[in-house]
């Protein structure tokens, strides 16, 4: 498998940092929504910032979006931040969820 040219991911970074800032606007201007801290959440975990991503993807488990897809972006997260007892404690919490 070839790898993209590293032109083409510094734009890749570029556009996640540019859609982190519009999903990190929209997630304070609508405190009740969960999908924008989710989305926050995914692009921040692609940037690597790992604690800015478990902040945003706890944030929107709190607001109600406990799905699959965003509990296993803050399991990879956790995992990622080598947090294995917090990854403990979240598979434990949400088992009903991810089965």
């Amino acid at each position: 498998a070839t790898s993209a040219p590293a032109s083409a991911l510094r734009m890749a970074a570029a556009f996640r940092r540019e859609a982190a800032g519009l999903w990190r606007g929209l997630a304070e201007a609508l405190p009740e929504d969960a999908e924008a801290p989710a989305a926050l959440g995914r692009d921040l975990l692609a940037l690597g910032d790992l604690d800015g991503a478990r902040a945003a993807l706890e944030a929107a488990l709190a607001r109600g979006l406990a799905t699959p897809t965003t509990l296993g972006w803050l399991a990879e997260c956790l995992f990622r931040a080598r947090d294995f007892a917090g990854l403990d404690a979240l598979l434990a919490r949400w088992e009903p969820v991810v089965g």
